[in-house]
């Protein structure tokens, strides 16, 4: 299967992951694509039968409208680190595997991720290491143990600012 730019090889890990594991049966997994990726996934899935594999637990969408639901009810994100998605997570101190684009201007998606991993809000994974196996040993680290998955949450939040734009208006009308 050949993949676009993009997270191109976030999706090749995601899919081979869930194809060679069987973790998730006490799961639900929400899987977005990204709309180009959306019919070559699916058609992966659909073919190597990973959808019948985990009865009803895997949603895979294109996009997704109500991602602020989304990740407030996520025991784990798996994500870019754009500046938008990181103040997000770290308002609701979710637990996240970073993988920042390389190919952003001034690598700012590194920088992003760098941060939020020395504070350990978050583990970050270049997606220069991003292989298969990488990613299935950090994905089933966090997964499987909820003590590492809690202090990411409770740094994470430390770093939060959910009432940013509060203070933003408050610094206009000053």
């Amino acid at each position: 299967m050949r993949w676009k730019q993009g997270a191109a090889r976030i999706n090749q890990c995601m899919v081979e992951y869930l194809e060679q594991t069987d973790k998730f049966r006490e799961m639900q997994v929400l899987y977005i694509t990204g709309e180009i990726y959306y019919d070559q996934v699916t058609a992966r899935l659909c073919q190597n039968r990973v959808f019948e594999k985990f009865a009803g637990h895997l949603t895979v969408k294109a996009y997704l409208e109500e991602m602020p639901l989304a990740l407030a009810a996520a025991d784990l994100v798996i994500c870019r680190a754009g500046a938008t998605t990181l103040a997000e997570i770290t308002a609701l101190g979710v637990p996240a595997i970073l993988i920042p684009s390389p190919h952003v201007v001034h690598d700012h998606q590194r920088v992003n991720a760098l941060a939020l991993a020395e504070a350990q809000a978050a583990v970050m994974l270049e997606e220069k290491d991003l292989h298969t196996g990488a990613f299935k040993d950090q994905v089933d680290d966090l997964l499987f143990d909820p003590l590492a998955r809690k202090k990411l949450s409770l740094n994470s939040r430390m770093l939060g600012k959910p009432d940013a734009a509060e203070q933003i208006f408050a610094l206009m009308v000053s």
